[in-house]
C-alpha cells in the first residue's frame, strides 16, 4: 500500500506499482519467501513535465524465516537488488533520479552495488 499526504503536499504521485522480484524457488527442499519491490513516481507539481523522483522500497532474502541459508542466499539477494534497480532503469527518462531504499539483509563482506 502506499500512503501520501496530499493536503498541502508539493509533490504529486504520477504512477505506481509492484514488481516481484528473483529467488522463489532457490533451494530445492522449501519455498523462499516471496520478494517484491514497491515504487512510485513523483514529480514537483511546480514544474510540469520535469524531472521526476523514482522512490523504491524492497527486502530481500534472509530475514528471520531465511536465516539457516543466509549465506547460500549472496547471489540471491544480489540479484534481487539488481532487479529493484532494473525497475528503475525501465520506468525512468533522462534526466530522473531514483532512490533505492529497504532492508537489503547486508553482511560486511557484501560489496556495494553502484548502478
Amino acid at each position: 500500500e502506499l500512503y501520501i499526504r496530499a493536503e498541502g503536499c508539493k509533490w504529486e504521485l504520477v504512477d505506481y506499482g509492484v514488481k516481484r522480484l528473483f529467488g522463489d524457488a532457490v533451494l530445492p527442499s522449501e519455498k523462499l519467501v516471496p520478494r517484491h519491490v514497491v515504487w512510485a513516481k513523483l514529480r514537483w507539481k511546480d514544474t510540469a513535465g520535469g524531472r521526476s523522483v523514482y522512490i523504491l522500497n524492497t527486502h530481500v532474502s534472509g530475514g528471520r524465516f531465511e536465516d539457516r541459508h543466509f549465506q547460500r542466499l549472496s547471489r540471491v539477494r544480489f540479484l534481487q537488488t539488481m532487479g529493484a534497480m532494473e525497475v528503475f532503469d525501465e520506468k525512468s527518462s533522462k534526466g530522473d533520479l531514483g532512490i533505492l531504499v529497504g532492508d537489503f539483509n547486508a553482511t560486511t563482506p557484501d560489496k556495494a552495488v553502484k548502478p
